[in-house]
């Protein structure tokens, strides 16, 4: 799971990528000028590339962390070399229920 930075940066990247984007759409608008059209895809292709950098960047750090969801047996899905599953509530049949 990524850290709160991460996501922080990331969330950051992507609203100053959407209102760049934001900006650019609202000057096509102001400006239809059919020889700015060429410079406009581009500019508008950059902020695209620039979200998917942030994007990948983002899921890359998410990948390198250790993620809760991975470390118990609860949350492995049936498969023949593991056995079934448990689930929330279940308890390992291997193990007594402790003593109060």
């Amino acid at each position: 799971m990524p850290s709160k930075l991460n996501h922080l940066a990331w969330r950051q990247e992507i609203e100053a990528v959407h209102a760049a984007m934001d900006e650019l759409l609202l000057a096509t608008r102001r400006r239809s000028g059919a020889e700015e059209r060429p410079v406009r895809q581009m500019q508008f292709a950059i902020l695209i590339e620039r979200r998917a950098a942030a994007d990948r960047e983002f899921l890359e750090a998410a990948r390198k962390q250790p993620s809760y969801m991975h470390q118990g047996p609860a949350l492995v899905p049936d498969s023949p070399d593991k056995g079934p599953a448990l689930t929330p509530g279940d308890s390992d049949p291997g193990l007594e229920p402790a003593e109060l």
